[in-house]
């Protein structure tokens, strides 16, 4: 049997589970006893590096070689959306504050965000939890900003692995921003009173075993003892902006199409073998590395784009395509 098809199977039976502790108290409490040995042992407090071989395989090591490695588009849609969700968090308590009707003015757009989570696989919406803590409105502004800096990180993460990038100084350099990211988020989750956060934990365990299979050694931010800090996560987003955008702009015109055809052979590959969590993600990269070819000068008819094209199911999901894309995935649109 193909691994990644375990993988994708482990991925469902995971995400049951967290639809049950999201639903149900018992389960969630029951979880949480477990979760808490498994961050004594497993998360990112350890002081040290990765064990020896002589160390044995204690639960740390099991519990990571378990675990099935993350979706990064998965992750990417869910920070985005919790980075909404934090946003209007703030704006649903000003309304309350000042007197705005709950059934016309609250409601639909809670509901609206709860219904998208429930699309996501695994996508808790801790800020509308009835049992759990409402932080601060300074602390979801915060946390509003940590989650879009995330989103920005992993998204850089995603595109720099479609195209196998192998410069080790663009390597550490994302690693580092990544690293950032996902520390701060903690932070500022800490701050608020929120314990944990699936996205936070898979952007963690996701670096920490990239860092060691490309042997980089990211030393900050790594710790709990060496937090970042969450205030600064606007810096932090100049900074992931500055980053991809001179990461982009290294490559000629050339160099510019050819990375973007990795990038859409990558995402083909990931929907047309079945092993993405969230294929309307890859679709929707798909559609955008088209229109991005389009600008580059490759017609959306052309041979090569086609033969990159070509492994896609014929079933296209409900996905909004620029007008390239939908030439390209021969998509008819209705006539004003």
């Amino acid at each position: 049997m193909h691994p990644d098809k375990v993988v994708a199977a482990t991925r469902v039976i995971l995400d049951a589970l967290r639809q049950s502790i999201s639903e149900d108290r018992e389960v969630r409490e029951a979880a949480s006893v477990v979760a808490e040995w498994l961050n004594e042992t497993v998360s990112w407090n350890q002081s040290g590096g990765a064990s020896s071989p002589a160390a044995g395989r204690g639960p740390r090591d099991f519990a990571e070689r378990g675990r099935p490695p993350a979706d990064l588009g998965l992750v990417i849609r869910r920070t985005r959306l919790k980075a909404e969700a934090c946003a209007w968090a703030v704006e649903r308590q000003r309304l309350l504050d000042r007197g705005a009707d709950r059934d016309s003015e609250i409601r639909p757009v809670d509901a609206e965000l709860l219904d998208r989570a429930r699309d996501l696989r695994g996508c808790w919406l801790w800020m509308f939890d009835p049992y759990g803590r409402t932080p601060e409105i300074a602390h979801l502004e915060q946390l509003a900003g940590c989650y879009r800096a995330l989103t920005t990180a992993v998204e850089i993460v995603e595109e720099l692995g479609a195209v196998d990038e192998t410069d080790p100084i663009a390597l550490r350099d994302m690693y580092y921003l990544l690293a950032e990211a996902q520390s701060m988020l903690w932070a500022g989750l800490r701050e608020a009173g929120i314990d944990r956060d699936q996205d936070q934990t898979d952007a963690f365990i996701w670096l920490r075993e990239k860092t060691r299979e490309h042997r980089v050694f990211v030393e900050r931010h790594m710790r709990r003892e060496d937090p970042a800090d969450p205030s600064g996560w606007s810096d932090l987003q100049d900074r992931l902006d500055r980053f991809i955008s001179e990461w982009r702009n290294a490559f000629d015109e050339a160099g510019r199409r050819q990375a973007a055809l990795r990038r859409l052979e990558h995402h083909v590959a990931r929907i047309s073998g079945g092993v993405t969590d969230e294929p309307n993600h890859d679709w929707e990269r798909v559609g955008e590395i088209i229109d991005l070819l389009a600008d580059l000068g490759i017609d959306p008819h052309s041979p090569e784009l086609a033969e990159a094209l070509a492994p896609l199911p014929d079933d296209v999901p409900d996905v909004e395509f620029g007008e390239a894309a939908e030439k390209a995935l021969n998509i008819e649109t209705e006539s004003a």
